[in-house]
């Protein structure tokens, strides 16, 4: 039979979101259904419930860092049973082994964000990373290439965060919003990571690529992106971009979390708070990561 659950909406892209019900399919042979006990928020949802990123069909639940606990499995499932701990981000998979689920649901999508480009460029001992940005995907990505042993510096617009960026591992920490940083870090990384959804003066940021450096585009700015064409020739620099990772990244990351102790920040809300936690979000006023407990909706 098919199953009714409780949920919040997005009605509209100017509307806050509410209490709703949806039904849920019946399950499968090759499904396994779970309760969801937490759900990060990232900034993609509000993306998409505003129609930031193109129409919506409205009605619309967000939610894609999700981890619960099977409840029912198909009659031809064999990797899974009822009692297992799973997460599900925006490609399925599971590890069945995080410890506590609450923070292992952001690493779904923020994590898996960060660790792929940082995998894909080699980074490890003697790399040189720089960080856009401290937020969500921020905090994950100065915690990732420190603990594959990179020297890591924080990009951000002021100096407001730096003692929780030199917390979290960073080795320096400087203000974009002084026009000093761009001169004395000139030419220091081999690989910046930008996490903001901003629109950035690009030749600025390319200038402290190393020779053969590369800028990954992580944040998914609102205007179309102007390259000069100068800096970015003149020490064979690149600008690339990445968007999260497959299956099989997602439990390589994972088991990297738990190897090395990584894992996310966060405040975890009730789902009557979402929009508040969403205006603090876009007011960059969480650190780092808003989990939504669904207990109150199960």
């Amino acid at each position: 039979m098919s199953t009714t659950i409780s949920a919040y909406a997005a009605t509209s892209a100017a509307d806050p979101l509410s209490a709703t019900t949806i039904t849920r399919r019946d399950v499968g042979p090759h499904d396994a259904a779970f309760d969801i006990h937490f759900a990060g928020i990232c900034h993609t949802d509000i993306h998409i419930v505003r129609g930031e990123w193109g129409p919506a069909a409205y009605p619309v639940v967000p939610g894609h860092e999700i981890a619960g606990i099977v409840t029912q499995v198909g009659a031809d499932v064999t990797k899974y049973k009822v009692g297992d701990r799973v997460g599900v981000g925006c490609f399925v998979d599971s590890c069945r082994q995080c410890q506590p689920l609450d923070a292992a649901a952001p690493v779904l999508c923020a994590g898996v964000t960060v660790y792929s480009p940082l995998r894909h460029w080699n980074t490890g001992p003697g790399s040189r990373v720089a960080v856009i940005g401290l937020g969500g995907l921020g905090h994950l990505g100065v915690k990732f290439a420190k603990a594959m042993g990179a020297e890591v510096t924080v990009l951000s617009q002021s100096l407001k965060k730096m003692e929780d960026g030199l917390r979290l591992g960073a080795d320096a920490y400087y203000a974009t919003s002084d026009p000093d940083t761009f001169t004395k870090l000139t030419g220091s990384f081999d690989l910046i990571l930008n996490t903001v959804s901003a629109n950035l003066d690009m030749g600025d940021y390319l200038g402290l690529l190393a020779t053969n450096g590369t800028l990954v585009e992580l944040g998914l700015p609102e205007y179309p992106m102007v390259v000069p064409a100068f800096p970015l020739a003149a020490g064979r620099r690149s600008v690339a971009g990445s968007l999260m990772g497959g299956i099989h990244e997602n439990q390589e990351m994972l088991n990297f979390c738990a190897q090395h102790g990584v894992q996310p920040e966060i405040e975890v809300i009730a789902p009557d708070y979402i929009n508040e936690a969403y205006e603090r979000v876009l007011a960059s006023d969480v650190r780092y990561r808003f989990v939504i407990d669904t207990a109150s909706l199960r």
